[in-house]
Protein backbone atom coordinates (compact mmCIF):
# COMPACT_ATOMS: atom_id res chain seq x y z
CA UNK A 1 0.00 0.00 0.00
CA UNK A 2 2.89 2.11 0.73
CA UNK A 3 3.86 1.77 -3.06
CA UNK A 4 0.92 2.85 -4.24
CA UNK A 5 0.64 6.23 -2.70
CA UNK A 6 4.42 7.02 -3.21
CA UNK A 7 4.27 6.02 -6.95
CA UNK A 8 2.91 9.70 -7.62
CA UNK A 9 5.43 11.44 -5.58
CA UNK A 10 8.07 9.73 -6.63
CA UNK A 11 7.23 10.15 -10.00
CA UNK A 12 7.19 14.13 -9.60
CA UNK A 13 10.42 14.07 -8.23
CA UNK A 14 11.83 12.13 -11.31
CA UNK A 15 9.93 15.27 -13.18
CA UNK A 16 11.72 17.61 -11.10
CA UNK A 17 15.37 15.74 -11.59
CA UNK A 18 15.09 15.52 -15.52
CA UNK A 19 14.23 19.13 -15.43
CA UNK A 20 17.40 20.45 -13.31
CA UNK A 21 19.05 18.29 -15.71
CA UNK A 22 17.89 19.81 -18.32
CA UNK A 23 17.91 23.53 -17.10
CA UNK A 24 21.89 22.55 -16.02
CA UNK A 25 22.51 21.42 -19.47
CA UNK A 26 21.42 24.33 -21.07
CA UNK A 27 23.96 26.62 -19.44
CA UNK A 28 26.85 24.51 -20.23
CA UNK A 29 25.53 24.63 -24.16
CA UNK A 30 24.50 28.50 -23.69
CA UNK A 31 28.40 28.77 -22.61
CA UNK A 32 29.10 26.99 -25.74
CA UNK A 33 26.96 28.17 -28.55
CA UNK A 34 24.74 31.64 -27.13
CA UNK A 35 24.21 32.04 -30.87
CA UNK A 36 22.28 28.69 -31.24
CA UNK A 37 19.68 29.85 -28.93
CA UNK A 38 19.21 33.16 -29.78
CA UNK A 39 18.98 31.97 -33.50
CA UNK A 40 16.94 29.10 -32.83
CA UNK A 41 15.50 27.86 -29.13
CA UNK A 42 14.56 31.18 -28.00
CA UNK A 43 12.39 31.53 -30.78
CA UNK A 44 10.80 28.14 -30.82
CA UNK A 45 9.95 28.56 -27.09
CA UNK A 46 8.55 32.27 -27.73
CA UNK A 47 10.79 33.36 -24.77
CA UNK A 48 10.57 37.10 -23.75
CA UNK A 49 13.33 39.33 -25.15
CA UNK A 50 14.03 40.31 -21.80
CA UNK A 51 14.47 36.32 -21.15
CA UNK A 52 17.03 35.63 -23.50
CA UNK A 53 20.68 35.22 -22.05
CA UNK A 54 21.57 31.91 -19.25
CA UNK A 55 18.30 32.27 -17.01
CA UNK A 56 16.43 32.09 -20.33
CA UNK A 57 18.20 29.44 -21.47
CA UNK A 58 17.42 27.45 -17.80
CA UNK A 59 13.65 27.74 -18.81
CA UNK A 60 14.00 26.49 -22.22
CA UNK A 61 15.84 23.53 -20.88
CA UNK A 62 13.69 23.39 -18.47
CA UNK A 63 10.57 23.41 -20.34
CA UNK A 64 11.71 20.58 -22.88
CA UNK A 65 13.18 17.94 -20.05
CA UNK A 66 10.68 17.72 -17.24
CA UNK A 67 7.98 15.47 -18.97
CA UNK A 68 10.99 13.34 -19.20
CA UNK A 69 10.87 12.43 -16.26
CA UNK A 70 6.78 10.79 -17.06
CA UNK A 71 8.65 8.47 -19.73
CA UNK A 72 11.84 7.51 -17.94
CA UNK A 73 10.34 7.58 -13.71
CA UNK A 74 7.05 5.26 -15.07
CA UNK A 75 8.76 2.28 -15.91
CA UNK A 76 11.13 1.94 -13.38
CA UNK A 77 8.52 2.55 -10.99
CA UNK A 78 5.89 0.18 -12.28
CA UNK A 79 8.76 -2.73 -11.60
CA UNK A 80 9.06 -1.25 -8.61
CA UNK A 81 5.81 -1.54 -7.18
CA UNK A 82 6.08 -5.67 -8.45
CA UNK A 83 9.43 -6.44 -6.92
CA UNK A 84 8.72 -7.48 -3.55
CA UNK A 85 11.05 -5.79 -0.67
Amino acid sequence: MKSIILFPVLLCVGCVMCGIYGALHNQISYTVSPSFFHLDLFDRFETPETLQNRFGASIVGWQSSWWMGLFVCTPILLVGLIVPY
